[in-house]
């Protein structure tokens, strides 16, 4: 399969490559556009390898053209309907939001072949209207509560064909959150008034705090908590369960389990950063599922590229083929799959067929591997170790 190159904006902690991990499609470069110090710190721990590239409002992004795909969650500050409660929704024109027009300006320079653009479902529809009309198509609505233990409402835009709704996991509080003697005793409420409630309902207690309304809602462990706040700061916005007829703040551990993350994935910041950072993100197995498209998409055009190029080698070429055989045989390495991509469109000896023959293309399929040759359209399987092609007749039979 192609080695993609991509380009993240509003990258955050660089959810986006995980899901290209999960979904199976190799990345080659991957290149980052954020701000925040503890949300770069958390990318760098666990992929060492993206090029960060800071702020997207200084960046001409036509050194990018022709990259793979663009994916990006552009801030939603400005949209949310949390800020509805305190009359402070500007949109598009916020100061945070309008930074989607960054998005827009990059695929017109880069015109990427796929795109993502995530954001909240709660923005009013003539905002998502904006949306839909500067990036050609309608967006997807998503609940991250199919995948994992929290609602979450997102609209995705993209152009990745054949996107339907994940499958519902039926994952609830109580398969994520750790036990309560392995809780240390800062993340527990022992000062505040509590009101329990009847039965095995979503909202199990009531928290008596000065704050917003959400802040006050403790949940059921048989129940699925609303969405993460980004602005939790690890303060009393921060998720709460009734566990072991106690009242807790989730942990930053869990957090990452409500966003299907790795766990510890965030570790190498303070706890505050990381709820924030964690509530900013991705919901990682959301994404893994559209790039599930993607990667069915990339091995469909894979195929049809190989339906397009000849079947049998034209004979008016051999004598440049000959001679290209001739230079060939003074390499005397048996071809590695990680080879494979630069030999395309030449010749290599197959010695289970003792004969030349001219590679036509090649796939990975989960941990199976397969090339093709000219002389033929199936694919047939090699090890990965030893793929008995060889640049040197000579050495195929060399004791």
């Amino acid at each position: 399969m192609k080695v993609l190159r991509v380009l993240s904006l509003f990258d955050g902690i660089s959810c986006g490559m995980i899901a290209l991990k999960r979904a199976g499609i190799p990345v080659g470069r991957y290149v980052a556009y954020e701000i925040e110090p503890n949300a770069i710190k958390i990318s760098k721990k666990n992929y060492p390898q993206i090029e960060q590239c800071g702020d997207v409002t200084k960046e001409d992004f036509t050194k990018y053209k022709d990259f793979d795909l663009l994916i990006g969650g552009s801030p939603c500050q400005d949209l949310s309907n949390y800020k509805y409660d305190r009359g402070e929704v500007k949109g598009l024109d916020g100061e945070k939001s309008s930074l989607f027009y960054y998005y827009v300006k990059a695929l017109k320079e880069v015109k990427p072949k796929y795109f993502l653009l995530e954001n909240v479902a709660s923005m009013e529809k003539k905002w998502a209207d904006v949306i839909s009309e500067e990036l050609g198509v309608e967006p997807i609505m998503i609940n991250s509560a199919l995948v994992c233990a929290a609602e979450r409402k997102r609209l995705y835009w993209t152009n990745i064909p054949n996107i339907e709704q994940p499958e519902d996991k039926g994952i609830v509080l109580k398969d994520i959150v750790i036990p309560s003697n392995e809780v240390p005793d800062k993340y527990w409420y022992t000062k505040y008034p509590i009101t329990v409630h009847d039965g095995d309902v979503k909202v199990k207690a009531t928290i008596h705090l000065n704050s917003h309304r959400q802040a006050k809602e403790v949940y059921g462990l048989n129940h699925k908590c609303n969405t993460l706040l980004c602005d939790g700061n690890g303060g009393n916005l921060v998720k709460k369960i009734y566990q072991d007829n106690r009242v807790r703040k989730l942990t930053p551990l869990e957090y990452e389990r409500l966003q299907t993350l790795p766990d510890y994935y965030t570790d190498c910041v303070a706890d505050s950063r990381r709820y924030t950072a964690i509530g900013n993100g991705w919901t990682v197995d959301v994404i893994a599922h559209i790039f599930k498209s993607l990667f069915e998409t990339l091995e469909s055009d894979e195929r049809a590229e190989i339906i397009k190029q000849p079947t049998l080698f034209d004979l008016d070429k051999e004598e440049e083929f000959m001679e290209e055989k001739q230079e060939l045989i003074t390499n005397e390495n048996m071809i590695r799959w990680n080879e494979i991509d630069d030999l395309i469109g030449k010749p290599v000896f197959d010695k289970d067929n003792d004969a030349w023959r001219i590679l036509n293309g090649y796939k990975r399929i989960k941990k199976d591997y397969f090339v093709s040759f000219t002389d033929s359209y199936d694919f047939e399987e090699v090890d990965l170790n030893r793929t008995n092609l060889y640049r040197n007749e000579e050495l195929a039979y060399k004791k």
